[in-house]
């Protein structure tokens, strides 16, 4: 068990140690930065939070910015920080959405923005149950890989909002997290994976899904997990050797289209047929 300390709000001062690892957003640069402490790891995401992890991976402190509000604290703690401490523990969390269809759960990985969040919505808009948004937990189960299905909310610009009907007002430049309660169908259990679509980042003209080998499934798949130590080797070659069990066993497949929320329906109608193929 994992408990999150809060803290009282400070300043992000400079920091004696340099960063041995970083994730950074296309155009926006560092969105965070990993470093080693005393006590064990200190996450850094620039503008909101310091998160500092014990060595044993058991307790966790936040200190976050006076401009950093309660809901982006625990939306960092649940959906980055729990899922970088869960796979150095050898679980199997990737950044994406998941939704079911038929009679299993598809998932959708991709990178910050690329549209994710909003295809899982339009896919529930149109019956399918959501599963999960930001974080895909991947279970091994012995009849196959289960998807654990999280809390039904999604986390939503003020546009892809009102395409999915689930706020009346404009509310600013940041993505807001919208409790789904009754409005779309939801998902409380494990769902069977069935298949994993890879967003591409263009901005495609035509929508366009390409079954990929194994081999290259892995490599666009690493761009998605959650790496706590990347220079932890014995670590790491343990969570390649799940993910590539994971592409083996799951069909994996590039999904590309134009970024319009006119042409959503014709998305999900694109994945289904494909999934019917399988």
């Amino acid at each position: 068990m994992n408990d999150l300390v809060l803290e009282t709000a400070r300043k992000q001062a400079a920091l004696a140690s340099d960063p041995y690892d970083s994730w950074k957003l296309p155009e926006e640069g560092d969105k965070a930065s990993f470093h080693r402490s005393a006590c064990g790891f200190l996450i850094r995401f620039h503008g909101d939070a310091d998160f500092q992890i014990d060595a044993e991976l058991y307790g966790v402190k936040c200190w976050p910015t006076l401009a950093c509000d309660y809901d982006t604290v625990q939306s960092l703690y649940a959906n980055a920080v729990l899922p970088l401490i869960g796979n150095h523990q050898g679980g199997l969390n990737l950044h994406g959405s998941a939704v079911t269809i038929g009679g299993g759960a598809a998932a959708f990985l991709g990178l910050s923005r690329s549209g994710k969040t909003t295809l899982a919505g339009a896919f529930a808009k149109a019956g399918h149950a959501f599963v999960t948004e930001d974080v895909v937990d991947v279970q091994r189960e012995a009849a196959g890989y289960q998807i654990i299905a999280k809390t039904p909310r999604l986390r939503l610009f003020a546009d892809s909002a009102e395409y999915l009907e689930l706020a009346d007002e404009v509310y600013g430049d940041r993505k807001r997290a919208i409790s789904l309660g009754d409005a779309l169908p939801v998902s409380t259990g494990p769902s069977p994976l069935q298949a994993i679509f890879l967003l591409a980042d263009a901005n495609a003209s035509e929508i366009a899904i390409e079954k990929l080998a194994p081999s290259r499934a892995l490599s666009e798949i690493l761009q998605h997990s959650f790496i706590l130590d990347v220079e932890d080797k014995v670590r790491l070659k343990q969570h390649f050797a799940r993910l590539g069990a994971l592409c083996e066993e799951i069909p994996c497949f590039s999904l590309d289209y134009p970024r319009e929320y006119s042409r959503l329906p014709e998305v999900i109608t694109a994945v289904e047929n494909r999934l019917e193929e399988l």
